[in-house]
């Protein structure tokens, strides 16, 4: 069985309960595969980074296998402002939509299986310079306060801020900094650096506990409080305001168009 999420922004949960921990979001129209149920909670699977987690099951709307082939193939864009407002061609409701998110557009409706909405803003097109793109987009969520699990401008964590940052911009990431990590190529230098690279840094224990976007080979975006820019060097990020190291510097990746199957 496959879904569709039909709301703004929705709280994937590690157990099936609304004390359990927020551990991702799902945003409009995000595909789903439904794994499980138990009374008002499905366990889902995203379809785009394969993560997995619990939500409420009338947060997402059922499709059929035909249905989740059409909505598969549906040309898609992406909102690139803080929030903008969608209507109902037929009930007038409406929905607050997030950043991020993706829209299926269809003769410029925008599209969510059977339902149509108005929309009449042009959408976001990526610059023809990726590094420059992604910092563009980077810099949207400055200031944004930090969420565990959270990946939109009222929210987000350091690795739903890259991911999402990337998905803008044609590249799907998976959902955590240590997965993201495993993918690319590395950087020996931070010398080498440029705008666009994720930088990755580790705990004592030497496992990634978080991740950031270099603006250049010298200052990076990263959400840690908020999301705000600091300097970095090898040692990692420096914050000027406690002058002391924050985050110990791992590894640099670079993304350029990378396509990834995550299985």
């Amino acid at each position: 069985m496959f879904g569709i999420a039909s709301f703004s922004i929705i709280p994937i949960k590690k157990e099936p309960s609304h004390r359990s921990e927020t551990v991702n979001q799902l945003l409009f129209n995000d595909l789903v595969k439904v794994i499980d149920k138990i009374d008002e909670w499905i366990y889902i699977e995203s379809i785009d980074d394969k993560y997995v987690g619990w939500c409420q099951e009338v947060l997402i709307m059922p499709l059929n296998d035909e249905e989740f082939v059409s909505q598969s193939k549906i040309n898609k864009k992406f909102n690139p402002f803080p929030s903008i407002i969608i209507e109902d061609v037929n009930s007038k409701d409406k929905i607050n939509l997030p950043f991020g998110c993706s829209l299926s557009i269809e003769n410029q409706y925008v599209i969510l299986n059977n339902r149509k909405f108005n929309l009449e803003i042009e959408l976001y097109k990526p610059n023809s310079n990726l590094s420059e793109s992604i910092v563009e987009c980077a810099l949207i969520y400055l200031n944004t306060p930090y969420l565990w699990g959270g990946k939109t401008v009222f929210g987000t964590d350091c690795s739903g801020f890259s991911q999402t940052v990337f998905r803008m911009n044609g590249i799907q990431l998976p959902r955590d900094a240590y997965q993201q990590a495993e993918i690319g190529t590395t950087i020996d230098f931070i010398e080498e650096a440029k705008a666009g690279d994720l930088a990755f840094f580790d705990n004592l224990e030497g496992k990634i506990t978080h991740v950031g976007i270099m603006l250049s080979s010298e200052t990076i975006i990263h959400a840690s409080s908020y999301v705000k820019i600091n300097k970095i060097d090898h040692v990692g990020i420096f914050d000027e305001k406690t002058n002391k190291y924050s985050h110990q510097l791992r590894i640099i990746k670079r993304v350029d168009n990378l396509q990834q199957d995550f299985k």
